[in-house]
């Protein structure tokens, strides 16, 4: 019987995006990948970070130095950071993370709730607008089924570039409202989950790829 993707995360999803191949190698086969530099520098400034919100930490290190006032500010609404949520097929309800029936899984860096429903999500290096758009709209969902609330802000801190480049968009009502993101992410999480050949798609991205032939990897590009 086929295999197929049956647990999902942004992350997976924006994988199988760009290569079907890649996120069977990943995700079903369970291929080891090494992670490079720029991933380790993201985790542990993460790390920095919640460290420093939940008072781990007195001092802020020099590497968030440019939200040092937004951090500060953020520590004294003592929010939950590095939230894991889950929810069942079709966005039902919450499981627990390692459940069997956990089907779409989101980790919140952080998740505010003194003031307003607020989702916080650290980003370095450059900013993906597109990208980092549609996580903002699977984040607002999760937040909006979850919390109950009838509005939820989700903001991205780029920790590199400075709160001048940072976004900050609503979720709640009209084409933003918890109805449409959930039909909308149903469609668009579909191919994925009912893929059974995961073509590769050769592209620019292969010069990185792990699994790629010029690197000793499986697949055929």
């Amino acid at each position: 019987m086929a295999k197929k993707i049956t647990a999902w995360s942004f992350s997976r999803w924006d994988t199988y995006q760009t290569c079907p191949a890649k996120a069977k190698f990943k995700f079903i086969d369970r291929l080891p990948e090494p992670r490079g530099p720029a991933a380790e520098r993201g985790e542990a400034v993460h790390k920095a970070a919640e460290a420093f919100v939940r008072g781990w930490a007195k001092t802020l290190p020099a590497e968030l130095s440019s939200h040092a006032l937004e951090l500060r500010a953020l520590k004294k609404e003592k929010p939950l950071c590095e939230e894991e949520l889950a929810l069942t097929e079709g966005f039902e309800a919450q499981t627990g993370w390692f459940d069997k029936d956990a089907w779409c899984r989101a980790k919140m860096d952080v998740l505010a709730t003194k003031k307003a429903p607020r989702i916080i999500d650290y980003k370095t290096g450059k900013a993906y607008p597109e990208k980092h758009a549609l996580q903002a709209e699977l984040y607002a969902l999760f937040a909006l089924k979850l919390l109950e609330a009838t509005a939820v802000i989700v903001e991205f801190w780029y920790t590199d570039i400075g709160p001048s480049a940072n976004s900050v968009e609503m979720y709640g009502e009209g084409e933003r409202s918890l109805t449409k993101l959930v039909k909308r992410w149903t469609t668009r999480a579909k191919p994925m989950l009912t893929d059974t050949k995961f073509k590769a798609t050769p592209g620019n991205h292969c010069r990185w790829c792990t699994f790629s032939k010029a690197k000793g990897g499986p697949c055929k590009y």
